[in-house]
C-alpha cells in the first residue's frame, strides 16, 4: 500500500514539474519572439548607416504613399518602408504629405522623417551672408566656409580665381546646401546686373573692363579714405 502511494505521489510530482516545465518553455518562447521583435523595431526605426546628409531629397506632387516609401528606401532616408508607411498613416494618410525639397542636416528616424514630410517642414532655411567690400576670394571663401559646415572652400577657391574682381559684394541669402559653383554663379550674376547701371561711366574710361575692374580693386584696398579714392 505505502509502495502505491509513494509511486502515486512521485508520478503526479513528474507530472507536475513537466507541465512546469512546458510553461517555462512556453514563456521562453514568448519571451524571446518579444526580444527579437523589440531588436527589430529598433534596427528598422534607426537611421540607415549612409543616411544622405546634406542632400535634397525631392517629393513628388500627387504620388502614392508606396511610391514614396520605395523612393526614400531607395535613397536609404529609411530603413523599413512598413514602419515609414505606417508612422505616415498614423499622421493622416498620405494626403498629408506635402510635395517638395527636404533637406536634411543629420541622420534621422522613420518616424521623424514622416512627421517631417507631414508636417512640411522642409529644412531649407536661407542662411545670411554678408561679403564686405574690398573682400578677396580668400576672405570670401573663409565667410563660406564659416556658414556651411561641410562647404569646399578649396573648390570655391580653384574655380573663383577666374571670377576674381567678378564676384559682387553683397548680402546673399544661399540654401544650406548650396556649392562653391553655386555661390560664385550667384555672385557673378550679382555683379553683372549691377554693372549694366555703369556701362556708360566705364567706357568713358576707354579701357577694357578687366583693366577697369582691376583699378578699382586696387583702390579699394590700398585707399583708405574717400578722399584717397578720388584721387
Amino acid at each position: 500500500m505505502e509502495q502505491k502511494l509513494s509511486s502515486v505521489v512521485w508520478r503526479d510530482r513528474i507530472f507536475s514539474f513537466s507541465k512546469k516545465l512546458r510553461g517555462d518553455i512556453r514563456v521562453r518562447y514568448v519571451l524571446g519572439a518579444l526580444i527579437f521583435f523589440i531588436i527589430f523595431l529598433w534596427c528598422a526605426v534607426r537611421p540607415p548607416v549612409d543616411f544622405p546628409v546634406r542632400t535634397i531629397i525631392s517629393i513628388e506632387k500627387g504620388i502614392p504613399l508606396a511610391k514614396i516609401s520605395e523612393t526614400l528606401k531607395e535613397q536609404r532616408v529609411i530603413r523599413s518602408e512598413i514602419l515609414f508607411e505606417i508612422s505616415v498613416i498614423l499622421r493622416g494618410g498620405e494626403r498629408r504629405v506635402q510635395a517638395g525639397d527636404y533637406f536634411f542636416t543629420e541622420p534621422l528616424s522613420s518616424e521623424t522623417v514622416a512627421s517631417r514630410l507631414t508636417r512640411g517642414e522642409f529644412g531649407l532655411t536661407p542662411v545670411r551672408v554678408t561679403v564686405l567690400e574690398g573682400s578677396a576670394i580668400g576672405d570670401i571663401a573663409v565667410l563660406l566656409k564659416q556658414s556651411f559646415w561641410d562647404f569646399d572652400d578649396a573648390v570655391f577657391l580653384a574655380h573663383a580665381r577666374e571670377k576674381e574682381g567678378y564676384l559682387f559684394p553683397d548680402t546673399y541669402f544661399f540654401l544650406p546646401n548650396t556649392s562653391p559653383n553655386d555661390a560664385i554663379k550667384v555672385m557673378n550674376e550679382n555683379f553683372n546686373t549691377k554693372i549694366k547701371g555703369i556701362e556708360e561711366k566705364i567706357k568713358e574710361f576707354r579701357k577694357p573692363l578687366r583693366d577697369v575692374i582691376t583699378m578699382a580693386s586696387i583702390i579699394e584696398k590700398e585707399a583708405m579714405t574717400p578722399e584717397d579714392r578720388r584721387i
